[in-house]
């Protein structure tokens, strides 16, 4: 999978380096999402408190559910990044990842755990290993995060990766923060 989308990577946007779609922690391992976790992807968003803050609702069967990761595949992928599954000890916990859905755009950073696996410090340590890859890009000199201004777990996992706050706005689901991150920074951040 990662092969095949780097190297149709490759021949959309020449010049760019795409992203590692296998990354590693010592706790966890990210990969690309297939079919067979659509059965986790059910279970993740179904839970109303791991989607409060959120636009997304519970996915209403496994069609659904492979629809997502059929998107995943199509629109996210080829740009060499997109939201990837986080699993602890082999069984999902998560995902976390960087998207970006245009040429150009500054990637988002996106994470959603299970409740149970909320406050050990996965978002944070799954975050670091995607902005880490990240940045070794060429094409990402910055990214950004987005999270309601009412979630302060997610607003602490930003500032824990060193964001800082842009801009506050309104959106369809009420007041928002968005957060952002330059690559300058974060390679301070990791030699200290």
């Amino acid at each position: 999978m990662a092969s095949r989308s780097s190297g149709c990577y490759a021949r959309l946007f020449p010049g760019l380096l795409p992203m590692s779609l296998h990354l590693s922690t010592p706790r966890l391992r990210l990969r690309p999402v297939t079919h067979a976790d659509a059965g986790f992807l059910i279970e993740l968003n179904a839970d109303p408190e791991v989607i409060r803050w959120v636009g997304d609702g519970p996915l209403a069967d496994i069609d659904a559910a492979l629809g997502v990761v059929d998107y995943l595949v199509s629109r996210q992928y080829p740009f060499g990044m997109g939201r990837l599954l986080v699993e602890e000890e082999g069984a999902p916990v998560g995902w976390c990842g960087l998207r970006r859905l245009l040429a150009g755009e500054v990637p988002d950073l996106g994470y959603r755990f299970l409740r149970g696996a909320w406050g050990r410090g996965l978002a944070t340590e799954a975050a670091t290993a995607v902005l880490d890859a990240g940045f070794g890009r060429e094409d990402v000199p910055e990214v950004r995060a987005e999270a309601d201004r009412r979630n302060p777990r997610s607003i602490r996992v930003m500032e824990r990766l060193g964001m800082r706050w842009h801009r506050d706005f309104v959106d369809e689901l009420g007041p928002a923060v968005e957060y952002r991150l330059d690559r300058d920074t974060w390679l301070r951040s990791r030699v200290d």
